[in-house]
């Protein structure tokens, strides 16, 4: 396994060079900062500040959070357009399909394998590790696999699952009161507006958690990667082979088919050929022809002698 981890390290530091990103001096990093720390401010002055609801920036949140994600994209295409230009040659095809033929050579080169037979490396690689995470150390844990853990699909519909329940709760909990009367519920204001302000609170809270939810799940699949091109000291195992399964996978190939044999088709003898090598057919009736002839001919013969024997 540790050989594996060898060729992922070799082949990510190729391609998520920490040269890749813009230097700290420049105007990408000067720009996102900004950006970022707009939004934080609007952010605190909309759900902490005490603002009136009518004075809460909303639009400048927005449009801070745009900001900051469009730098965020900005220095994603300078590391790309780098990546590229540092990895493979200059050509008519797109930078894309440039960079995917740079990664398919390489990795053929350190497999010493065709591409086509690049998911037989991808099963040895999940047989080792799935053997490698059973027979792990207690204390030799993976903090990006316990993250993977909290943080999945299943753990989400957990926490839904336990939201509705309790509102579920809360609802049968209020129906079964001896001074819960829908009727008056709704004829009386001031439970009315108490019952839609729960309402909301609890939609609000719902879709923070879920929001937050997806933000960190995000934040925790992006940093790792960020954190093992950046600083080499800390660069995780796990993320780095990840890296390269999932680069081996993308530049999978189909094997090349080998073309069928065909049958020569049989060509017609031609009538000077015919004459010079005669047909096997045309020689066996002839044969018989001939054997033919002489049997009438001796018969014939012992015929005609018969005929002019003297009698005894």
């Amino acid at each position: 396994m540790d050989e594996y981890y060898k060729l992922a390290a070799t082949y990510f530091k190729e391609f998520e060079h920490r040269s890749t990103f813009p230097g700290l001096k420049t105007s990408h990093w000067y720009l996102c900062l900004l950006s970022f720390s707009c939004f934080v401010y609007f952010a605190y002055q909309t759900f902490i500040g005490e603002l009136p609801p009518s004075e809460k920036p909303y639009w400048l949140l927005f449009i801070s959070e745009i900001l900051f994600l469009g730098t965020c994209w900005h220095i994603g295409i300078y590391r790309f357009k780098h990546t590229v230009r540092t990895t493979s040659e200059e050509s008519d095809l797109k930078p894309i399909e440039r960079l995917n033929i740079a990664k398919r050579i390489r990795l053929e080169q350190l497999f010493n394998r065709p591409s086509w037979q690049f998911a037989e490396v991808v099963e040895e690689i999940a047989k080792l590790r799935k053997l490698e995470a059973t027979y792990r150390s207690v204390i030799d844990q993976s903090l990006v696999e316990w993250l993977e853990r909290v943080f999945n699909p299943k753990a989400l519909a957990v926490l839904l699952t336990l939201v509705a329940s309790a509102l579920t709760w809360f609802i049968n909990w209020i129906s079964k009161s001896d001074s819960f009367s829908l009727t008056g519920l709704l004829n009386d204001p001031s439970k009315l507006q108490l019952l839609t302000a729960i309402s909301m609170l609890i939609a609000v809270t719902v879709f923070a958690i879920v929001a937050t939810y997806v933000g960190l799940w995000q934040l925790f699949s992006i940093m790792p990667l960020i954190i093992s091109a950046v600083i080499p000291v800390l660069r995780s195992d796990y993320v780095i082979l990840n890296y390269l399964i999932r680069d081996l996978i993308r530049c999978q190939t189909m094997a090349p088919q080998t073309p069928l044999m065909q049958e020569p088709t049989p060509q017609a003898p031609t009538q000077h050929t015919a004459q010079q090598t005669g047909s096997p057919i045309d020689g066996k009736a002839f044969s018989g022809l001939v054997y033919a002839a002489l049997a009438i001919h001796t018969a014939y013969t012992a015929w005609q002698a018969s005929k002019h024997r003297p009698p005894k």
